[in-house]
Parts: C-alpha cells; structure tokens; sequence
C-alpha cells in the first residue's frame, strides 16, 4: 500500500515538474516575443526621434541617399505600426493575468499599477521623446476593467465590433478629401531640437505630444488610433482567457492555418492600403508574433533567439533606457546630431544600442530578478518594500 502510493506521489511529482517546465517555457518564449518587438519598436523609434512631429507617420526627414530611401521603404513596409500592437497585445494578456489572482484588492493594485505606468509615460513624453505608448496603454488599460469578467464569446463580438467601425471610418475616409499636414510644423523645429537646451527641447516636446495626439490635422485617425489599440488589448485578453498560446504550441496545424490566414490578409492590406490601412499593422504584427512561435519549434533556432528574452524580460526599462539614449544621442543637451545623418546610418545606431542593451539585461538578470524599473513598478503596486521583495522572491 506504502508502495503503490509513494509511486503514485512520484508520478503526480513528475507531472508538476513537467507542466512547470512547460510554463516556463511559455513564460521565455513571451519574452522572447517581448525582445523581438522591442529590436522592431528601437528600428522604428530611431530615425523617428531624428523626424519632426509632423513628419513622423507618413515619412522621415533627413534622407540624403539612396540607402536611405530603401531603409525608410523598409521600415514603413515591414515595421511601422507593427511593433507596438504586439506589445498592446501581451499588455491585454497581461492585465488579464494580473486581474485574474484571487486577491480582495486586486482592482486597487491593478489601478496603481496603471498610476505608476501613467507618470512614468509622462515623464518619458515630455523629458525624453514626445512619442511616449506608456501614456496611452496606462489610460486604456483602465477599460479593460469594464470587460474582465465578460465571458470570452461576449468579448470576442465587442473586439469584431470594434474592427468594423474601424472599417467602416477607414472605408468614409478613403472616399473623402486628404487631410492637411503639417499645421504644426513650426519653423524653429530643427534649431530647437539641434541646438536648444534641456529647457528648450522640453518645452517643444510638449508641444509636440498635445498636438500629436489633440491637436492632429485629423483627428478621427487619433480617435482609430485609440480604439485599435485598445481592440487589440481585448484581443489579448480573450487570447489569455482562452488560452489560444496554448493550443498553438500544442498544434502545429492550427499554428500552421493561423499563418496562411495572416499572410493572405497581409497580401490585401498591401494591394489595397488605402482602404484597410488599420489592420496592417496588426494583422502583420500577428504574423511575426506566429513565425516566432513556430520557429522556434526547432531546438536549434529556439537556443539562438533565446537570448532576446534578456531584453524583453526587462521592456520597460530597455524601452525607456533606448529612447533617453537616443535623445542625448540626437538632441542640442547631448551630442547634438539631429538632422546630420539619415536612417540607413541611424540603425548603426539602433542595432549597437539593442545589443549592448541585450548584454547589460543579461548582466544584470544574473544578479536580479526585474530590471529597475520592472521592480520600482510592482514596488508601486504593493506599496512597500516587504510586500514587493515578496511578490518578487515568489515571482509572481
């Protein structure tokens, strides 16, 4: 009888280990997808920190060469927008995760959670780059909320609900007259960030977020931009609660078909951009999310992205420490180099930055559990130091 049930708890012992190994390996793959968007958003977030504002969506200013048309064709074809839903995604798969722990408290953490996300994203928008995501993920992140305990059919309608009435105000805008740009292309634009001071290139920074985002030439396309990403956060909510991760690391088949599908939608959006130009960074951020998935299927492959989990394991830091480098890289305060080089010569840069980012998260991560920030964020969220060292020393 002793027998029969130790040799029972053994195979109970192995079938947690085995399952704890797989979440683990779910967890290094997140991160890696986490890496890789961050390498996408640092080739992106480059020459656009040397763009001024009103430039920044449809073009990037100071190309000299033919290199740098083809890096900008590039960028524009198979980066611009595609990043930052992948991270709008694993932000909805995250509050549904953060949401989902059985704590009486769990809405007050969470709404601190979104504070501390909040006031860091405006310090990183008026201090460092007037392009700042944390803002917006922060004030949408509060209306996932409202959706948590729909069940995921009810989500899923709201989600194809959304995407229509994007459709539809993509589809009125394309028959209508083209906007005007640049209304708020200011003429001292290029000497403020080339030659102004901290005070100064502040001062412009803010300018440039409040009409980004408020003040835009037509402000239905903020208005889609909100509601994209925040359909794209349900979509990563209803990917958590019905584990679709899961099941495709289970099923290469549907891995398989979920590709083909995204590829023939990506086809479209390139033959009519005009019309559907809303889901193309999403359906092709989707794409890269699900090559990444079945690539590293193969052993090999997965042991040589592996290492992009260090980066992604620390995104909030990597993200904010890429972009306070490139604006003392580019700006009048540091070395002053705004408009001297176009962007095929910038992602030098970017790619000399992500790496030697790459090395210091894994330096760090081996003394470490979070990166700073990471730590400084749940700090805020349990509000004591007792509580955070706990919840990191548990590692939840």
């Amino acid at each position: 009888m002793c027998l029969a049930k130790n040799l029972l708890n053994q195979k109970r012992a192995r079938k947690n280990n085995s399952m704890h190994i797989l979440e683990s390996q779910r967890i290094a793959i997140l991160d890696m997808i986490r890496g890789f968007a961050l390498l996408g958003i640092l080739i992106v977030n480059t020459p656009s920190l040397n763009t001024p504002a009103h430039m920044d969506t449809s073009d990037f200013a100071f190309q000299v060469s033919s290199a740098d048309h083809v890096v900008t064709k590039i960028i524009f074809n198979g980066a611009m927008d595609c990043f930052y839903p992948i991270f709008a995604l694993l932000f909805g798969i995250g509050a549904a995760l953060f949401l989902s722990k059985e704590r009486p408290s769990i809405t007050k953490l969470y709404l601190r959670r979104l504070l501390f996300l909040c006031i860091i994203g405006i310090f990183h928008a008026f201090l460092v780059w007037w392009g700042d995501i944390l803002i917006v993920y922060s004030v949408l992140g509060i209306f996932l909320l409202f959706f948590y305990s729909w069940q995921p059919k009810n989500i899923l309608k709201l989600i194809g609900s959304i995407f229509a009435a994007i459709y539809l105000i993509a589809l009125v805008q394309s028959l209508g007259p083209a906007g005007a740009l640049g209304i708020f292309a200011g003429p001292d634009t290029f000497l403020i960030y080339s030659q102004g001071s901290f005070y100064d290139v502040t001062i412009q920074r803010m300018h440039d977020w409040v009409r980004a985002f408020f003040l835009n030439a037509k402000p239905i396309d903020t208005f889609i931009y909100f509601l994209r990403m925040f359909g794209i956060m349900l979509l990563g909510m209803w990917v958590h609660k019905q584990k679709i991760l899961h099941k495709l690391e289970e099923n290469s088949k549907l891995l398989g078909l979920f590709i083909l599908f995204l590829l023939i939608i990506n086809i479209i959006t390139s033959l009519f951009p005009e019309i559907i130009w809303p889901f193309r960074g999403l359906s092709r951020g989707l794409l890269y999310i699900l090559i990444l998935l079945g690539i590293t299927k193969n052993k090999l492959v997965y042991k040589f992205l592996a290492p992009l989990a260090y980066n992604g394991r620390m995104s909030m830091t990597n993200y904010l420490g890429f972009n306070i480098c490139l604006s003392i890289i580019f700006y009048g305060y540091g070395l002053g180099i705004y408009g001297s080089m176009g962007p095929a010569r910038q992602m030098i840069i970017a790619f000399m930055l992500y790496f030697i980012f790459l090395g210091l998260s894994a330096l760090w991560l081996s003394h470490f559990r979070f990166g700073p920030f990471e730590y400084l964020w749940r700090l805020a969220t349990y509000g004591d130091i007792v509580k955070a060292e706990r919840k990191i020393l548990t590692n939840s």
